[in-house]
């Protein structure tokens, strides 16, 4: 149950029951263009600046609580200003995605009066509980692009780090720091940057090895990957699927044929039923059996019918649902093929497709150096 004195900004209580939320058509649209303007990359503070533009009244100023009676005496226009506070608790906040939170605070102890934040990632979430404004899966996709921007400004950098939160080392498991290169200015900024692991970084080569590679390197290998995936979805869809089917084991495989043997042995079985039922009438109409065995084998009889008619319906819809495997592997063959063509890597692009990306040691053979990039694409992980 909502148990806040006023809702959020785009939601109302409802009328009969008023620990229940739903969509206020007056503001909802603000919360949509918020989350619209989060997914195209932009910041707060460039979402603030579009909204104010916009001039349209700011949370606090159609509370129906009476929070405006703090802008009394003030100059209208204030009525107007949006704070990076307000978009970022907007975009923050997962009673948006139609889950309700808690825990967003908390004391030290019962004797403190005082309470403290509590991350985002740390909050105490019933999931689905009213309609969402925004999609749960693009409200999860704000959430990772505002880490990603967290992550990469830290850095200070002048270089846009759109790999921010999704590579990894694959010995240790450590997130790749992104790290300037010490040389001189190259014509192109990426190639002044490259990623290596943050676990060498901090603790040496007691704790791992660099798992260096150059940022031109793992950009080009990685738009090479979804350059090749979309176009393959794009040209063959189906084919795709069964290849991801494949890649995912037998186990699909067995476990389909092991329905259509039980499905096959229940069909025959109950065509012999019917047979007997059948030879079990005809004996009571010339007298081969008593009236009380006849009750008694066809009551016996009936029942084994409807248990195998019912089996038989259970296991043909069993054989005609989709196994996670191809319902995960239709999802990614639709999402990705949206991306042939491609020529260029934006951090909202990678967020949508990609789960995360190991980097392996680099090894020389031959005087040939090679290194190992792993792809873990959402729905299906890494493709061989």
């Amino acid at each position: 149950m909502y148990v806040a004195t006023s809702a959020p900004y785009g939601y109302q209580k409802e009328k009969e029951d008023r620990h229940r939320l739903v969509i206020d058509e007056r503001y909802a649209p603000t919360v949509r263009m918020i989350f619209d303007l989060a997914k195209e990359g932009k910041g707060i503070s460039a979402i603030r600046s579009h909204i104010n533009m916009l001039h349209i009244l700011r949370p606090s100023a159609v509370n129906p609580n009476g929070y405006e009676r703090h802008f009394d005496g003030e100059d209208d226009a204030r009525r107007y200003e949006w704070s990076n506070n307000s978009i970022r608790g907007i975009l923050r906040n997962p009673v948006y995605a139609g889950h309700l939170v808690m825990g967003k605070r908390v004391s030290p102890s019962f004797k403190s009066h005082k309470s403290r934040c509590v991350l985002p990632e740390n909050y105490t979430v019933v999931k689905d509980v009213h309609e969402p404004i925004v999609d749960p899966a693009d409200f999860e996709l704000v959430q990772r692009l505002i880490t990603s921007r967290r992550n990469a400004q830290t850095k200070k950098k002048p270089f846009e780090n759109i790999f921010a939160g999704l590579v990894k080392c694959e010995d240790c498991g450590y997130a790749m720091r992104l790290s300037k290169v010490h040389r001189s200015p190259k014509e192109e900024l990426i190639d002044e940057y490259g990623y290596m692991c943050n676990n060498y970084k901090t603790f040496g080569k007691s704790a791992d090895t660099s798992h260096w590679i150059e940022a031109r390197a793992l950009y080009e290998s990685v738009l090479a990957d979804i350059q090749k995936h979309a176009d393959e979805a794009l040209r063959d869809n189906s084919s795709m699927v069964d290849k991801l089917l494949k890649k995912a084991g037998r186990a699909e495989t067995d476990r389909r044929k092991a329905l259509e043997k039980e499905l096959k042995q229940c069909k025959a079985r109950l065509s012999e039923v019917d047979k007997l039922f059948q030879s079990l009438y005809e004996d009571k109409i010339s007298g081969g059996i008593t009236e009380r065995n006849y009750q008694m084998m066809s009551r016996k009889y009936e029942a084994e019918q409807t248990e195998l008619e019912v089996k038989i319906r259970e296991l043909e819809e069993q054989n005609r649902a989709k196994s996670d495997e191809e319902e995960n592997a239709e999802q990614f063959a639709k999402l990705i093929k949206n991306y042939a063509g491609v020529e260029e890597l934006r951090a909202l692009l990678l967020n949508r497709l990609i789960e995360k990306i190991t980097i392996g040691e680099a090894k020389e053979t031959d005087g040939q150096r090679t290194q190992e990039v792993k792809i873990y694409y959402k729905f299906i992980g890494n493709i061989l």
